[in-house]
């Protein structure tokens, strides 16, 4: 997680070159309806094969941040160690990412609201009446609210709840849930528990720290999910 969004924002020159360095490349960046990351990456992959055509260069746009990068990480990795051709990779993650759902919980909308992401009067609405909305994205990378919760202990266990009525209907331990936090170790540990306890299809659990723009957007006490 801390290595995917190291990069966050590079340069599309500085892009290029570390592009240059190796015969393929596979680059997962931030949702490109969050960050400039993708489109610098793509910038930087043009340019890489204007000087190496014969490399084989794929930007991944996460649709998704933080947890979804590392999820989408973890199965290029999977895949690359199984022996997977570069072309089948790319075709499996792009359809990994159309199916992956993220969903996060923050303490402080604040900086949703400074940078656009989210209307000025949801997050005023959300501070005064201590709502704590269960975003997610629309399946393209943009942030949408899936319901209010007052108080954050309610939030997340309806976050859990949330997330066992979306699986019930899938085979057990057939998916993995990445979950990233922001400053709250002891708050990521008790829902990794809630989430194993309760939903049946989740394999394991992968507790991680946010890193570099998400944990601008996340701020302290916020949970970021993705499977």
């Amino acid at each position: 997680n801390e290595f995917a969004e190291l990069y966050a924002t590079l340069s599309p020159e500085e892009y290029a070159a570390l592009m240059s360095q190796a015969d393929a490349s596979l680059v997962v960046t931030l949702s490109s309806k969050l960050s400039g990351s993708y489109n610098a990456a793509c910038v930087g992959r043009d340019l890489a094969l204007e000087k190496a055509p014969e490399k084989k260069i794929h930007v991944f746009d996460s649709e998704s941040a933080s947890a979804g990068e590392t999820r989408i990480a973890l199965l290029l990795r999977d895949m690359i160690d199984g022996g997977i051709g570069f072309e089948e990779i790319v075709e499996k993650a792009t359809a990994f990412i159309a199916n992956m759902k993220t969903h996060f919980v923050l303490e402080d909308l604040g900086n949703l609201v400074k940078n656009g992401r989210i209307s000025r009067t949801a997050g005023f609405v959300g501070t005064m009446l201590n709502l704590r909305p269960i975003m997610g994205e629309n399946g393209h990378g943009e942030i949408i609210p899936l319901e209010k919760v007052r108080g954050t202990a309610n939030a997340m266990r309806r976050l859990v709840e949330l997330v066992a009525e979306e699986t019930d209907h899938l085979p057990a331990a057939s998916k993995l849930l990445v979950l990233s936090h922001c400053n709250c170790q002891e708050r990521a540990m008790q829902l990794k528990k809630a989430f194993l306890e309760r939903c049946a299809v989740f394999k394991d659990v992968i507790v991680v720290p946010t890193g570099g723009l998400s944990t601008v957007y996340a701020n302290d006490g916020g949970i970021v999910i993705a499977f």
